[in-house]
């Protein structure tokens, strides 16, 4: 990008839909996801914005096969 020039939308963001790695993963029981995500995400929402971080609950991936 040449020096003054305004870099346009497309080159600033990434297209990609791609996260970045996590800087920490924290594994909770299944049993007491719902403990930390809240009534209507309300506890995870008062983390996020304590915290300034982004949280997001993935469930584990199963490798069962079904026949």
């Amino acid at each position: 990008m040449q020096e003054g020039k305004i870099p346009k939308l497309d080159e600033i963001l990434d297209d990609s839909d791609e996260e970045p790695e996590p800087d920490a993963v924290i594994e909770i029981p299944l049993k007491k996801v719902k403990l930390v995500v809240g009534p209507g995400g309300e506890k995870i929402k008062l983390i996020e914005k304590k915290s300034k971080a982004r949280l997001q609950v993935s469930l584990p991936q199963t490798h069962a096969v079904h026949c």
